[in-house]
């Protein structure tokens, strides 16, 4: 599930223009998203529900091993 997350945390920040800009949408730091975008701090249960609400992204989208094809 990690690596899912991950792929999709990685694939939604694509479309921010900067960790920074993604940082503020999510109420965390760039240092925090760069950690969760290198994989060296991995996408938890509460981390992805957090960020899938900040986002406005549905119940689960983290999760989903779909997300670019949407």
């Amino acid at each position: 599930m990690s690596e899912i997350r991950q792929y999709n945390f990685q694939k939604i920040a694509e479309n921010f223009v900067s960790q920074r800009v993604l940082a503020d949408a999510i109420d965390s730091t760039p240092g925090y998203v760069n950690q969760l975008l290198t994989g060296h701090r991995g996408i938890g249960e509460k981390a992805a529900r957090k960020i899938e609400a900040k986002l406005k992204l549905t119940y689960l989208a983290l999760d989903d091993e779909a997300i670019d094809k949407k």
